[in-house]
């Protein structure tokens, strides 16, 4: 009887092993695969954000002198910058998403985001330029 008790103890051993394989298999698979999408997504939203911004300061400036608007935009860690007549965001990893923008905007330092996150930007028209102000 001991012997078959020690025969199921080993066979219950190897299938669980061989299911530990398999997982960290699937793991190593499907991992970079996850990451991969999170950067993309990441990516897509970025330029979600930099059209939704490129559009106000587009309404801003059709607006006139004076008008003033406030949004609320997720950004991921990267830095954007003002290449005339483009607004630029440089991701981390090197990609750099870019939207023309038909209105000049008054020229602004590179703004590096050590951090993601929802950062509070304000579009402001003055008589000959559009203000572009993160914070």
């Amino acid at each position: 009887m001991d012997f078959k008790r020690g025969q199921a103890s080993t066979e219950t051993l190897f299938v669980v092993g061989f299911a530990m394989v398999l997982i960290f298999v699937l793991m190593y698979v499907v991992m970079p695969a996850m990451l991969d999408f999170t950067q993309f997504s990441a990516a897509a939203q970025t330029e979600q954000s930099l059209d939704k911004i490129v559009s106000v300061i587009d309404s801003a400036s059709s607006y006139g002198p004076g008008t003033e608007v406030s949004l609320n935009v997720y950004l991921p860690a990267g830095t954007l910058h003002y290449d005339d007549p483009n607004l630029v965001f440089d991701l981390p990893d090197g990609k750099q998403i870019v939207k023309p923008l038909s209105v000049e905007l008054n020229p602004f330092s590179p703004i590096d985001f050590k951090a993601s996150g929802i950062k509070k930007i304000r579009i402001r028209k003055d008589m000959d330029s559009v203000h572009l102000q993160i914070s």
